[in-house]
């Protein structure tokens, strides 16, 4: 459970992120004005500190404005939150800043994790804020742990072993939530921060989980699971869904991983950094010996040398 401090401009309707924060394990929100702005951090340190920039909260508008209301003037402005952003930082406090559309982030510190999303954008806002407290989690789980443990190398053959029983027990009908339950099982055993997807209950929006595939980032990959009797129209639709999510919840990578009932190979004809098309077997194999981090980048690198 955490406490965390929130710093807002304006005046804007927190009921998403209260709820969002309700799902993230962030036991108390104490919300910062200006009343108390100067001696919040003082009074109760918390385990982190969201800030939020709002786009009607300009100094500019508060000059030009002639009749100021009160409430108005009690609010923090954009410069205000910037200000004990920094303060926080200073005190080596996990921080987040979320930029809602059309604002552009201000330069920031690099401890400073920027969240470019509207509070009305509970998918993307979830996601994001999910990334930042998994990631806060497991450094302060590292910190506790002495030597750090490092993850050892994936049982590959183990699952390998259990992909193709999958195919021999289910046939060509295999439902991809089988292989999706595999998935997740090889996933939490890389060791990285994992969330299954919240919008599972509504229509599929084109990923299935998301992973912050290293430690040491808050850059988020969204994966979606196909299987079954495959082609390549079924897998470019399910690319460009998978595109679609990623960019609108504004994640840095989504991750096509699939399984073709006769282990046909379908190499990607269309080739974007963005989104990576990979066969699950070989996914399995290369994780005998490299992390998840590092399969992701080396992928990429051979997507982009390609393009």
């Amino acid at each position: 459970m955490l406490v965390a401090t929130l710093i807002k401009a304006g005046n804007p309707d927190l009921g998403p992120l209260i709820d969002i924060c309700r799902e993230i394990d962030i036991q108390e929100l104490l919300v910062m004005d200006k009343v108390v702005a100067d001696r919040a951090l003082d009074i109760q340190q918390p385990d982190l500190v969201i800030g939020y920039l709002d786009p009607p909260s300009d100094i500019t508008q508060f000059i030009a404005t002639a009749d100021l209301d009160l409430e108005n003037v009690t609010a923090l402005t954009n410069l205000e939150v910037m200000l004990q952003l920094g303060r926080a930082v200073e005190r080596r406090i996990p921080a987040c800043l979320i930029v809602p559309p059309p604002l552009r982030a201000p330069s920031v510190p690099s401890q400073l994790v920027v969240i470019p999303c509207q509070l009305s954008d509970v998918d993307s806002l979830r996601l994001h804020l999910w990334a930042f407290t998994a990631n806060l989690a497991e450094r302060r789980q590292d910190t506790a742990t002495a030597p750090a443990q490092i993850s050892p190398p994936v049982d590959f053959k183990r699952y390998i072993r259990l992909l193709k029983s999958l195919r021999q027990k289910e046939g060509s009908n295999i439902p991809s939530f089988r292989v999706e339950q595999l998935v997740v099982e090889l996933i939490r055993a890389t060791g990285v921060a994992f969330a299954e997807n919240p919008e599972k209950s509504t229509p599929d929006r084109g990923f299935d989980m998301a992973v912050l595939p290293s430690r040491e980032s808050d850059e988020i990959a969204l994966i979606e699971v196909l299987a079954g009797r495959l082609n390549e129209r079924r897998l470019h639709d399910s690319e460009l869904r998978l595109q679609e999510a990623t960019l609108d919840r504004r994640a840095q990578l989504g991750v096509l991983l699939y399984d073709s009932i006769d282990g046909r190979r379908f190499p990607a004809k269309r080739t974007t950094p963005l989104v990576l098309r990979l066969a699950l077997e070989d996914l399995i194999e290369q994780l005998g010996h490299k992390s998840l981090s590092e399969v992701l980048t080396e992928e990429v690198a051979k997507a982009t040398e390609r393009i």
